[in-house]
């Protein structure tokens, strides 16, 4: 692009977020007026900025283009994800893979790259598994490997289970543990994800919390379950407790770790993501962002949900 049309580009950019720099009472008239199509991608202008807004939507077409194609003549029951991995689901839960499939472009970014540095790894854990997409695309992806796939919720874990009836090749255990530090009662609140209660603006209704006893990672290899070469982690704020109670793998093993973190979750919980950062660096560890960009510890101060690779 020269300078000419850089130039254009960001002053279409200004003009456009700057209307959602009105006074509040005409940004609604606004928001009533405009399509919604119109509304969204002032929206993402102005979180992302209008370039990097661009290239966003950009790279979504992109990745929507080639999971149509991959999926063109697969039937609802079957999926066909980035990295060519074909894989039996129940329909209903589609709409969940395809957020790694092209939708959310921060998870594709994710599931694209975990998927290609598992190449030479054995054995994952997949520390809050829910339906299971990483544990059954990495068993899937190469001969010999495990995956143990860790989740507490009942929901999730029944869904996870049904995958792999629908998978019997994959070869993935499946354990009901909520991992975290060891010996730890952590109040849970119920619904699609287990996010602890500690911290909510409300406390939820009795019937919709239950404890869970956490188990630690260094435990369970204690227990003689077979140690990881990659961990993925996303767990509802519970970053920082996973990896406090792997500190012994960490420093000896070293696993390639994929890790979701939850900024808002986190600092309900007294910590953050820059903890985190800090407590890998101390480890030995080098940070990566979704794209396998090397990153500082400074790229974890931000607080919207963001995926990060440490190896």
């Amino acid at each position: 692009m020269d300078w000419r049309r850089k130039m254009r580009s960001n002053w279409l950019g200004c003009r456009m977020t700057s209307l959602f720099n009105l006074q509040p009472d005409v940004k609604s008239r606004a928001k009533a007026i405009l399509p919604q199509s119109v509304v969204g991608f002032i929206k993402g202008c102005r979180y992302r900025g209008y370039l990097a807004h661009i290239d966003y939507l950009l790279k979504i077409k992109k990745y929507r283009r080639l999971y149509s194609k991959a999926n063109a003549t697969t039937p609802d029951s079957d999926v066909v994800m980035p990295t060519g991995c074909r894989i039996q689901i129940p329909p209903d839960i589609r709409d969940g893979f395809e957020h790694f499939g092209w939708s959310y472009l921060d998870e594709v970014d994710e599931f694209i790259s975990s998927m290609n540095l598992a190449s030479s790894k054995k054995i994952l854990w997949d520390v809050g598994a829910y339906f299971g997409l990483f544990s059954l695309a990495f068993a899937l992806g190469g001969e010999g490997r495990r995956a143990l796939a860790f989740e507490p919720n009942p929901v999730s874990r029944a869904k996870l289970k049904e995958c792999l009836g629908l998978n019997p090749d994959a070869q993935v255990e499946v354990f009901d543990f909520a991992v975290g530090l060891r010996g730890e009662v952590v109040e849970f609140n119920r619904g699609t994800y287990f996010t602890a209660a500690a911290g909510l603006p409300d406390r939820p209704d009795e019937k919709d919390l239950t404890q869970l006893e956490t188990v630690s990672i260094d435990e369970l290899i204690e227990k003689n379950l077979d140690p990881p070469d990659m961990i993925k982690i996303d767990v509802e704020g519970h970053e920082f407790d996973v990896l406090q109670g792997a500190r012994k793998l960490l420093l000896e093993k070293k696993p390639l770790l994929s890790i979701e973190l939850h900024p808002c979750l986190l600092a309900r919980r007294n910590t953050s993501a820059h903890a985190i950062a800090q407590y890998l660096e101390e480890a030995g560890y080098v940070l990566h962002n979704e794209q396998l960009k090397r990153v500082k510890k400074d790229f974890f101060k931000r607080q919207d949900n963001f995926r990060a690779f440490a190896m």
